[in-house]
């Protein structure tokens, strides 16, 4: 009897979550894809990237795909809501955290929405023996 009562409260607990999801999902429009050009070196969550021509995408809320122009699939990041940072020239916006020449994506901001992404393992280790990082911000014209 108690199995019962916690699957029903358990799918109920899913399905609400998933209207949610849904329903912000269905509010945000799918921005068209940016093209960035990137003069430095960076990481995203494990994956590093060399200075280039990048896509950025989003794939879902707070989900983006970052791919590059050779025929490396793209990466899949997902983050959380932070303040949108805003481009004087109508375009997206990434910021960069750079702890001594290594550079890790913290943020892209597109249509007023900003996704904050988490740090990897990698870039807490160089917060702690580097202390806080400085930002580099990049932006896309429209």
């Amino acid at each position: 009897m108690n199995k019962s009562i916690l699957r029903s409260l358990a799918m109920c607990g899913i399905c609400a979550a998933s209207s949610v999801v849904a329903a912000l999902g269905q509010h945000i429009p799918i921005a068209v894809p940016t093209r960035v050009t990137i003069p430095f070196n960076f990481t995203v969550g494990s994956r590093s990237f060399g200075a280039g021509d990048y896509t950025v995408r989003q794939v879902e809320y707070r989900v983006f795909a970052i791919g590059s122009q050779d025929s490396k699939p793209p990466v899949l990041v997902a983050g959380h809501p932070a303040d949108a940072q805003v481009s004087r020239l109508g375009g997206a916006v990434m910021t960069f955290r750079k702890y001594g020449d290594r550079y890790f994506l913290s943020q892209f901001s597109d249509h007023n929405i900003g996704t904050e992404l988490p740090k990897s393992r990698v870039e807490r280790e160089l917060a702690a023996n580097l202390g806080v990082g400085t930002s580099v911000i990049l932006s896309s014209a429209k």
